[in-house]
């Protein structure tokens, strides 16, 4: 009886370890998003590669999305929702240049930009306010 009870507990014991290690290896929380700070901007320039249009997990919208080209190497930009974008005919095109003010970080182990400010040839955009809050 006594090694009965040993074995159990060995067991739950080992049930108990198990089921840590697997929470610890598949979080129930998404990755975190790069939190905006007008202290962390900075500019980044590049070429668009390619635009996305996609349902973005962060907002909860159709995002639009900028693969871009940088001396870095490629980076996501996270733009705005799509349908304000195209509310204000705002469009963007693979091969444009741009330059941007923003904040930089990693989403889903890739790099990742927040912009606050997207400038292509003579257009400015202005996307967030300086807190970081998007205008759309």
């Amino acid at each position: 009886m006594k090694s009965r009870i040993t074995l159990m507990a060995l067991i739950a014991t080992s049930m108990l370890l198990a089921a840590i290690r697997l929470m610890s290896q598949n979080p129930e929380h998404p990755q975190s998003v790069p939190q905006f700070s007008i202290q962390k901007e900075i500019r980044m320039s590049g070429k668009i590669h390619e635009v996305k249009d996609y349902s973005c997990p962060v907002t909860g919208t159709v995002g639009t999305h900028l693969e871009l080209e940088t001396h870095e190497g490629p980076i996501e930009v996270h733009v705005a929702a799509a349908r304000w974008l195209r509310q204000y005919g705002i469009n963007f095109e693979s091969g444009q240049q741009v330059e941007m003010i923003g904040v930089k970080g990693t989403y889903e182990g890739r790099a990742a930009f927040l912009p606050r400010i997207i400038m292509v040839g003579n257009d400015t955009y202005y996307l967030r306010d300086q807190a970081g809050k998007p205008l759309w």
